[in-house]
Formats: C-alpha cells, sequence, structure tokens
C-alpha cells in the first residue's frame, strides 16, 4: 500500500515529492507558475491592494476562479501591522469582493489575517457559507481559535509551533485536530519536520497524523 503523503495546506515554493501542496498565486503570476497537475490558490494579497490595480487584478481572479487546478481563493484577508499598504477600509473591501469570488466559485477562501482577528470574525458573520475559510499561519489563542472554527473556519499552522513561546505553540494541542491544516508558507522547513515536531507535541504518531491531516486536506479543499 502507498503510503499517504504530507500535504501542505499553503506553500509560496514549489510543491516537493513526498508533499500534496496547495501552492499560492499571485494574480500576476497566473499562469506562468502552473505545471500540470498542481494544485493553486489565487488570489489578491493585502499587501498588494494599492487602489490603482486592485480591479485588473480583481478581475483576473474572478476569471481563473473555476479553474479546476484553483481549488482556494488566497490568500487574502486583513494585516494591522504591515507598514505602507492600503489603509484598513480599503483592505476590507478588497477583501469581502474575494469572499463573493469564492462563494460564486464554490471553493474555499486561505485567509492571512495579522492583529485583525476581531474584525475578521464580525466578516465572516456577514457572510456565512458553507465554503470554509482556512486561516493561514494560525497564531492567536485558543478563544479566537474556537470562535473561528464555530464559524466554518480551519486553522492552519506553520512554523510558529516551534516556538515554546508563541501562541500557536500553546493552542493547538487544545483544539479539535479534524480542524487544523499545516504548512510550510515561505520557508524552506520541509513538511517532515514540521509533522515531527507537531506528533511529538501532540503526543501521536507521525503516521496517524499525516492520515489525519490529509484526511481534513481533501475534505476542506474538496478533493
Amino acid at each position: 500500500m502507498e503510503s499517504i503523503k504530507f500535504t501542505n495546506a499553503h506553500t509560496h515554493q514549489a510543491s516537493s515529492r513526498d508533499a500534496v501542496s496547495v501552492v499560492n498565486l499571485f494574480p500576476d503570476e497566473y499562469p506562468y507558475r502552473l505545471i500540470e497537475s498542481g494544485l493553486y490558490s489565487i488570489g489578491l494579497h493585502p499587501w498588494h491592494a494599492d487602489g490603482e490595480t486592485d480591479e485588473e487584478l480583481l478581475a483576473k481572479v474572478e476569471q481563473v476562479a473555476r479553474n479546476e487546478q484553483v481549488v482556494a481563493i488566497g490568500e487574502v484577508g486583513l494585516d494591522r501591522a504591515k507598514k505602507g499598504i492600503a489603509n484598513f477600509q480599503h483592505q476590507i473591501e478588497v477583501f469581502e469582493r474575494q469572499i463573493e469570488i469564492a462563494q460564486n466559485a464554490k471553493k474555499p477562501l486561505v485567509i492571512h489575517c495579522v492583529k485583525a482577528y476581531s474584525e475578521l470574525i464580525s466578516i465572516r458573520k456577514k457572510f456565512p457559507s458553507n465554503e470554509v475559510w482556512v486561516i493561514h499561519g494560525f497564531a492567536a489563542n485558543q478563544t479566537i481559535a474556537n470562535n473561528l472554527i464555530g464559524l466554518n473556519c480551519v486553522l492552519s499552522f506553520g512554523i510558529s509551533v516551534f516556538n515554546r513561546n508563541a501562541k500557536a505553540h500553546s493552542t493547538l494541542p487544545k483544539i479539535d485536530i479534524n480542524k487544523i491544516l499545516l504548512e510550510t508558507d515561505e520557508t524552506d522547513f520541509l513538511p517532515y519536520d514540521l509533522y515531527r515536531y507537531v506528533a511529538e507535541l501532540l503526543n501521536i504518531n507521525i503516521n496517524e497524523l499525516k492520515e489525519i491531516i490529509h484526511s481534513n486536506f481533501e475534505k476542506f479543499f474538496k478533493l
């Protein structure tokens, strides 16, 4: 029986041979980075919402949203910490446009959220949907985690779990394992390193963790 591959819910790197990955693309990278049989997310990141090219880029996201290789809209979202980017109200407007694109395409969202969880929760209540929201690089506390899970969101954890002082490290073991994903994001970390550490953190076998996350992955991304 063939071993289940690692699943990587969000990465900006090319997919490794031992992993099934969702590779994030910015709109101007489509279709140049596509490879046959690859899985992708595409979306206008809040850092790139400049008010000048937004309409063109959002039109492209909408155009390719129904491509079978595009399994999610993202990463999109809200960021209060990054300097020199669009004002927060404009970020919300761009985000809500892409929520509508995802709902029309019946695909999940991959969400970037920094210091804006209360606004994210309010927006989720405004846009209830059967399509899940994947909160990538989740790094908040258990209360926020449970609030999001209750609103049909799932939490994707990355390398911040390695930091024993990080909220991700303390939150992960306390939430429903059927509502989590794992990701490497922009790092060069191998999925194996992340899975090995998380398996130890959760006190389960790495193969059991692979099976659970793979099942979550297929369900949330409708694969």
